[in-house]
């Protein structure tokens, strides 16, 4: 008798380790989830509030008579401000419509629904790196504006 007791614990033992193991990996994927999202909603808004804060400096440069000598750079940065944050928008529903795809594989007759999941996957990080990169370079063409205006 004592000895299934003891077969019967050490089967428990690799249950109890997958299921650890398994619990991780769930709850770091949730945070690699997570971390997407702030990450695309820190693109967004970022962007937009360039555009905005940009929009309100143009506006006032016009009432100045200003704007001639620094409207194309001006001009640039915020479009590459709009970008970015339009690059962000379409990394969400990206990552949104690759969560969904994941989840609808669970079902055997949907299997291939993972190869298209990862695809958007990776389509959605290209995105949001893309939207980094442009608003950087909105933030120079912005700089390069500001420059030309003040020297």
């Amino acid at each position: 008798m004592e000895m299934s007791a003891d077969r019967e614990q050490e089967g428990w033992r690799p249950q109890a380790h997958y299921e650890a193991r398994m619990g991780y990996r769930l709850e770091m994927l949730k945070a690699t989830f997570e971390t997407g999202k702030d990450a695309l909603n820190t693109l967004i808004l970022i962007s937009g509030g360039a555009v905005i804060v940009l929009l309100g400096f143009i506006g006032t440069l016009v009432k100045d008579g200003k704007l001639p000598s620094a409207a194309s750079g001006l001009a640039m940065a915020l479009i590459a401000f709009g970008v970015a944050a339009l690059l962000g928008g379409l990394a969400h529903a990206a990552r949104y419509l690759a969560q969904s795809l994941h989840f609808q594989s669970i079902e055997p007759e949907n299997r291939r629904k993972a190869a298209q999941g990862d695809l958007l996957g990776r389509l959605a990080v290209v995105l949001s790196l893309l939207g980094f990169i442009t608003f950087g370079g909105g933030v120079v063409l912005a700089a390069f504006a500001v420059f030309r205006l003040i020297g």
